[in-house]
């Protein structure tokens, strides 16, 4: 092979890579897991609603100063393509990183609403150290956010995990196998 073709080939691929030719999985932003199809054609975007709007406040009956029992959750236009559902609850703004709230897994993604005070699935290990819902419980000062973020997934075949799984085993288990998410923010404050 002579130059001129090896700068061809090597201009061809070089093109393909800063084109995302190569590669054609989206990857989103706030926790960087790749969402390999949207399925938007299929059934629109799937939503997560609660007794919240996002933005809001989230009530002081779902925090620690008030029931610490989880809102109400309201799931719409899960693609069919979808085996489960995650749902992970965490607080970016907390003095030491990212505290996880919240993880419910393998949720059936017929589910059209998780009752208040319920969990469905199997709960993963949150930062309090339990498998239960933590409601917000900032320390005092500005407001935080909590992100309440649903994932539909491509299978239900979750491992026999010998203890609950934390949010970044969850994450890597789901890695390449999420087919649509929903977000949900509400903010507290004390």
């Amino acid at each position: 092979m002579d130059f001129g073709n090896i700068r061809i080939v090597f201009s061809i691929i070089l093109v393909a890579l800063l084109f995302g030719c190569v590669n054609n999985n989206k990857t989103n932003d706030s926790n960087n897991l790749k969402i390999t199809n949207s399925y938007s054609d299929e059934v629109g975007i799937m939503k997560l609603s609660s007794v919240f709007d996002n933005g809001e406040n989230v009530p002081k009956k779902y925090t620690c100063d008030g029931n610490d029992i989880n809102p109400a959750l309201k799931i719409s236009d899960v693609p069919a393509a979808a085996k489960s559902l995650v749902l992970i609850v965490d607080d970016p703004d907390a003095p030491g990183g990212t505290f996880v709230h919240w993880i419910a897994y393998n949720i059936d993604p017929k589910t059209k609403e998780i009752p208040e005070g319920v969990s469905l699935g199997t709960g993963g290990m949150n930062d309090f150290g339990t498998t239960k819902y933590g409601g917000p419980c900032p320390p005092p000062g500005s407001p935080h956010t909590y992100r309440f973020k649903l994932y539909a997934v491509d299978f239900d075949s979750w491992p026999l995990f010998e203890i609950p799984p934390d949010k970044a085993a969850i994450e890597s288990f789901m890695e390449g196998h999420i087919i649509a998410q929903a977000e949900l923010d509400g903010k507290y404050q004390r």
